[in-house]
């Protein structure tokens, strides 16, 4: 059964668009259009990518197409049909909506109403309330379509891909802290500044997308608990984000302290068990997270006496804290940890 919900929501452009055209074209000819093909175009257009442009969308055609339809009505008995009045006429919509700061999708519909009525209104037909009523009637079933047939709901392929990315924090820490023990050789380290900066990428485009869940799911009536969480896993990215900074200093600290040739034996055992510990750290922040919960595991740094005089364990140990600052819960965050 859940693999036919799936389907059915992975092919919903599909159903929707076909189901819906049918729909509103006889729904307009119900209503007496002489141009129901109006409505199922107002659909189509209005199923966009998103929830939050669908609505949008429809919204401001209706809106567009009717302040175009009002300035043609206002102003046609003054022009004949020729290609100057028709600039002429769309330039006044549009400068007018523009004055007024209107969206750039209500001043095409405005636009576009001007140049479709006034050249039909010539020609005796009623073409300009037919598609003001059929445009209604095309964005009021698609908005029934989308927002409450099946509306799209990313939160659970978002979620999955942010605790992927707090794994694999974790991941290319115990791989650096590996990388440690080993003397911290350049090319390796190469690598891992790499792979740490292309998942730093990957967490920004999660952070897009949750921004656009967050503005879809306010048109969704069956996902109040969503809302929650995805408000919460934002509040998530920030802690996530800061790791892989710090993640890629730490690498870049520790490449150039092996380059001085100052590293010893027990720096890098020192440094590969902290940052074992970190990725210990962050799997627990992880697990919390996907629980919705607050981490309650409090980790602390102990910086061996005299390594203030080196600016390498210095500028680790300080780069780490920032660390285990950005991912601590708040009620638990004080001076002394610096």
């Amino acid at each position: 059964m859940s693999k036919l919900i799936g389907f059915i929501k992975n092919t919903s452009i599909v159903w929707k668009t076909a189901i819906g055209s049918a729909l509103s074209w006889r729904i307009a000819q119900w209503a007496g259009s002489s141009h129901p093909y109006l409505a199922p175009i107002t659909l189509i257009l209005s199923l966009q990518s998103t929830l939050n442009k669908s609505v949008h969308f429809a919204i401001y055609r209706m809106f567009g197409t009717a302040l175009g339809i009002l300035i043609t009505v206002l102003l046609a008995g003054f022009f004949s049909v020729s290609y100057w009045t028709i600039g002429l006429l769309i330039f006044i919509g549009t400068a007018v909506a523009k004055l007024f700061k209107m969206n750039n999708i209500v001043i095409h519909q405005i636009a576009l109403s001007i140049l479709l009525v006034f050249t039909f209104a010539h020609k005796g037909m009623d073409y300009g309330i037919d598609r003001l009523r059929d445009t209604i009637i095309g964005a009021l079933v698609a908005l029934v379509f989308t927002v409450l047939i099946l509306p799209e709901d990313p939160l659970k392929s978002l979620k999955n891909k942010f605790l992927l990315l707090a794994e694999e924090l974790a991941a290319n820490l115990t791989a650096s802290a590996a990388w440690a023990e080993k003397g911290c050789p350049t090319d390796e380290g190469a690598k891992l500044h790499t792979g740490t900066k292309a998942l730093l990428k990957d967490l920004h485009e999660v952070e897009k997308k949750l921004d656009q869940a967050i503005k879809d799911l306010r048109y969704n009536p069956y996902s109040k608990k969503h809302k929650r969480e995805c408000h919460f896993l934002k509040t998530q990215l920030l802690p996530l984000q800061q790791g892989y900074t710090h993640m890629s200093r730490l690498l870049r600290t520790l490449t150039e302290w092996s380059a001085s040739g100052t590293m010893t034996a027990f720096d890098t055992a020192l440094w590969s068990s902290y940052l074992y510990s970190l990725a210990a750290y962050i799997i627990e922040w992880k697990r919390a997270v996907e629980q919705k919960r607050t981490s309650r595991v409090i980790f602390q740094l102990t910086l061996p006496p005299g390594s203030e005089k080196n600016i390498y364990p210095d500028t680790l140990y300080h780069e780490a804290m920032e660390m285990l600052r950005d991912f601590m819960p708040t009620v638990h965050r004080s001076p002394t940890t610096s």
